[in-house]
């Protein structure tokens, strides 16, 4: 599995060869099929690992994290760490995402398409609940823009491994959250 993910530092899931990954491993690519059928389940088990730790896991320890910093920080920071934690799988579920069919999307769809804006619906409409921003904000846009704003750098493979130094900090984590807190929040009117 670890070679199958360094793998993807530099080559989509489609284009990486099974023969290439089980010479990094050190093992006969009769191995890959045995415990994984194929490159395929391989890239199934690389995509339900990295989700195991996935923040949607945690979403009212980080609902109440919010509310008592009255920002949206505490999710972006675990979004960002999430998604920066191993970027190379990530990429390659977005890629496989906007492909065709493939077991990966189907494993995606079938239990977790829904967990990360499920989150950030939690998060906000909690956020609404008390008060910490305004009754008349649309959620499904909010959510859609901070994870365009979260995972958008990730998009292109060979420049993002070179930029994620940029992302993974906490200057974008506070730019992030400054921008929607700022958005969002009740302003009173004169």
């Amino acid at each position: 599995m670890r070679a199958a993910e360094a793998a993807l530092a530099t080559k989509t899931a489609k284009e990486t060869k099974i023969r290439e990954i089980a010479a990094a491993a050190g093992t006969h690519e009769a191995m890959i099929h045995y415990y994984f059928g194929g490159k395929d389940g391989l890239m199934v088990a690389l995509f339900q690992d990295v989700m195991k730790d996935a923040p949607h896991t945690r979403y009212k320890v980080i609902a109440q994290a919010c509310i008592e910093q009255k920002s949206i920080k505490p999710l972006v920071k675990q979004l960002v760490k999430f998604f920066y934690s191993r970027p190379n799988l990530i990429r390659m579920t977005i890629a496989e995402m906007i492909a065709g069919s493939s077991k990966v999307k189907s494993a995606y769809h079938d239990r977790y398409s829904e967990a990360t804006p499920k989150l950030i619906e939690y998060v906000l409409t909690s956020m609404i609940e008390f008060k910490i921003y305004g009754q008349d904000i649309n959620v499904d846009f909010v959510g859609m823009s901070i994870t365009g704003m979260v995972v958008a750098p990730l998009l292109p493979p060979a420049e993002a491994l070179e930029m994620l130094h940029k992302f993974d900090n906490p200057e974008w984590i506070d730019y992030i959250a400054q921008t929607i807190d700022r958005s969002l929040k009740p302003r009173p009117w004169n």
